[in-house]
């Protein structure tokens, strides 16, 4: 069998304790394929990854009371969770259009879960070109960030505006710690490396090295 690469195996660390930071967001399990209320919730959390810099989306969890947990409703078959899928929504509802990578991944638990690799260092912002259904969970025109919450919602001040649309947004000019999906696809190295050193420390544990 052949042995996971550096970047799966980074992947994997996000299982081992899952947890929403500015860069993790959880969802439970939903269709991705027929409800397009899922597909809404999918592409804000999205688009505010993407203008945080980047990051992963974890599907197949939800909070607890002691923090998050595996969530109910696993499907028999986790097929339609794939790159297509994924970039249909994206192409439906961002502006402009990005490319996301999905990779399933075994949790401590012997189980698999799907891991969306949403790219950072984009130009400008991500905008939703649409809204939800019945005119929720995401607005046409509207851009979204990952707030202290950790939330996925649009910019409440000032502050939080200029961090989006100036130049020298540290959402952009950071280390892009997530390369494209070309690059992802065609085995990249540093394509999951966080920025050092504070990031990824030789000898932290999971939990330190994904903390944002």
């Amino acid at each position: 069998m052949k042995s996971p690469s550096p970047d799966e195996r980074r992947l994997a660390d996000l299982l081992v304790e899952p947890r929403e930071t500015l860069n993790v967001e959880l969802k439970s399990w939903f269709d991705i394929t027929n409800n397009n209320e899922h597909k809404a919730l999918l592409a804000k959390a999205i688009i505010a990854l993407a203008n945080r810099g980047g990051g992963f989306v974890l599907i197949g969890f939800e909070k607890t009371d002691t923090g998050s947990g595996p969530a109910s409703g696993r499907p028999a078959s986790l097929s339609a969770f794939n790159t297509d899928a994924v970039n249909s929504i994206v192409s439906k509802f961002c502006d402009p259009k990005i490319h996301c990578d999905i990779s399933i991944q075994v949790g401590p638990d012997g189980l698999s879960y799907p891991i969306i690799v949403v790219p950072g260092g984009h130009r400008v912002p991500i905008r939703s070109t649409r809204d939800g259904p019945n005119g929720g969970v995401i607005k046409q025109n509207s851009y979204y960030i990952r707030r202290i919450g950790p939330a996925s919602e649009v910019p409440q001040d000032g502050q939080e505006w200029d961090a989006l649309t100036a130049g020298s947004s540290p959402m952009r000019a950071k280390t892009c710690w997530i390369s494209s999906a070309r690059s992802w696809r065609a085995g990249a190295r540093c394509a999951l490396s966080p920025p050092r050193p504070s990031n990824w420390t030789r000898g932290s544990t999971p939990r330190a090295r994904w903390q944002d």
